[in-house]
């Protein structure tokens, strides 16, 4: 059944047209799957900035760089 998948087929006479990537999919991708995942890590990483600062660390996560 996986082979072929990605050709075109006719279906009841009508020609069916390959899978292809779309502008619409890495929206969609950016959206739910990308900005999400990247802002929960963000998120994580100031908290652990933070925590490791009260607990006398000297230096841990993005915000470092900055200063």
């Amino acid at each position: 059944m996986a082979e072929g998948s990605a050709q075109s087929i006719v279906i009841a006479g009508q020609q069916v047209p390959k899978r292809r990537f779309t502008l619409w999919a890495l929206v969609y991708f950016v959206g739910l799957v990308a900005l999400p995942v990247l802002g929960l890590c963000l998120v994580l990483d100031v908290a652990f900035f933070f925590l490791a600062k009260q607990a006398g660390w000297s230096c841990y996560g993005v915000l470092c760089l900055f200063g």
